[in-house]
């Protein structure tokens, strides 16, 4: 997923296409399910997991990370969003 995002380049993509892609590899080999995405059990703990990438990207003013945003791009993410279908996903990937 990264690949394709570096060759479309940088901006805001919908975030769930975006963990669904990055879960199936993470648990591809793995005799484990992956996680769903969606308002459910697994959406808090994959919501910290963004957080915490959020903070470790250094998005300064040339927009350089990993950012997320309001899926129709107005006003400030909710502290605890419910639903990843309501947010997008900015992402420079050369930084990442």
């Amino acid at each position: 997923m990264l690949k394709e995002l570096a060759r479309r380049g940088g901006g805001r993509f919908e975030l769930r296409a975006i963990l669904r892609a990055v879960l199936d590899l993470l648990f591809g080999d793995s005799r484990t399910r992956r996680p769903r995405v969606g308002p459910n059990r697994h959406w808090p703990r994959l919501l910290q997991y963004l957080r915490e990438l959020e903070e470790a990207t250094d998005w300064s003013p040339d927009g350089r990370g990993m950012r997320l945003v309001n899926i129709g791009g107005r006003g400030p993410v909710a502290r605890e969003p419910r639903d990843p279908a309501l947010l997008a996903v900015i992402v420079e990937p050369d930084y990442l």
